[in-house]
């Protein structure tokens, strides 16, 4: 389905498309190489790398509860999470939350789109540490809330990234594609559109001696990435932080978008 969407996808003239499907705008990334991971971050962001991405299209905001609503309605699909429980009246513009891994993937299919792998979704918050700039700047992400506040509308604009992505340094954290891997920078260095462990992979050696085997992470663990809205900012908003998570749980503050890649494989 991916390419028929990317046949009726919608110009605005300024650069980004809108979705025939769901009606959300993407922003293009464009084809290159760029470098992810922190050289001066936390283990499993180390060391920096240089990866080559294929062009691909990511949603502008996060998936709002107005759009989860029209898949549940139209597909028939029962969400595993219940994500009604963040949709009060008037929260059409929030964003979804309370949903599985599952959920979310199954959303981003119907839409004819796939959720984004962890290194687009790192490329796409831009080439410094955090997606505005390099410095942390106090009220720029929706986080450093109280956790009884929730997020804001997922139009929300102080967080944006020079080509107009919103709120990646916060609001929710969101699921992406890959399976987590905490020592998967260690191996990145060149590669062609990375993707993490596939599910079952069974644990590295590394593994065995950080003593990680018990749940093996690799196969049970899917990565969310970005701040939340009672996240520390200062650590939680920088494009290299990562976070892992059951992707058969669903929590207050996870929610998601998608991708759609320009130059072939499928949602």
């Amino acid at each position: 389905m991916w390419l028929l969407v990317a046949l009726l996808l919608t110009p605005t003239g300024d650069g980004r498309v809108v979705s025939p499907v769901d009606g959300a705008e993407m922003v293009r990334i464009d084809a290159g190489e760029y470098t992810i991971g922190d050289a001066a971050g936390r283990y499993d962001e180390r060391p920096a790398v240089r990866v080559r991405l294929s062009a691909f299209l990511i949603d502008r905001t996060e998936v709002t509860n107005a759009r989860f609503a029209a898949f549940v309605r139209t597909s028939g699909y029962r969400p595993r999470g219940p994500w009604m429980r963040g949709f009060p009246p008037g929260g059409e513009d929030l964003p979804v939350r309370f949903v599985t891994w599952e959920d979310a993937d199954a959303y981003a299919r119907w839409a004819g789109r796939r959720l984004p792998t962890e290194a687009e979704w790192e490329v796409a918050a831009g080439p410094h540490r955090y997606p505005w700039g390099p410095v942390f700047e106090p009220g720029r992400a929706i986080a450093d809330r109280a956790p009884s506040a929730g997020p804001a509308a997922a139009s929300s604009s102080f967080d944006r990234t020079a080509l107009g992505v919103l709120n990646l340094g916060g609001n929710v954290r969101e699921w992406v594609a890959d399976h987590y891997d905490r020592y998967a920078y260690a191996t990145l260095d060149g590669a062609a559109d990375p993707r993490g462990p596939d599910a079952g992979a069974a644990p590295e050696a590394r593994f065995v001696a950080a003593g990680a085997v018990p749940g093996n992470e690799r196969s049970t663990r899917r990565v969310v990435r970005g701040g939340g809205w009672a996240s520390a900012g200062a650590e939680h908003a920088r494009r290299a932080r990562r976070g892992a998570e059951n992707p058969r749980h669903f929590y207050d503050d996870v929610g998601f978008r998608c991708a759609l890649s320009l130059s072939g494989g499928t949602p």
